[in-house]
């Protein structure tokens, strides 16, 4: 009985770690996406885009 409950200690550490590195690639490939979304020059173009703030400055 100790035998299997040191292989199950074991296996489960092994399970969890399993799991934590899929999570933190996911993490990884959303923070990546979050800061493409962020770097974007789109954002900036659509406010450059805009003229009402430029034309209260030149009024």
């Amino acid at each position: 009985m100790p035998m299997f409950r040191s292989k199950n200690r074991f296996s489960v550490p092994a399970l969890k770690i399993g799991p934590v590195i899929i999570l933190v690639l996911v993490l990884l490939l959303v923070a990546g996406v979050v800061a493409l979304a962020v770097l974007e020059p789109r954002p900036p173009v659509r406010h450059y885009e805009v003229p009402v703030p430029n034309e209260r400055f030149a009024r």
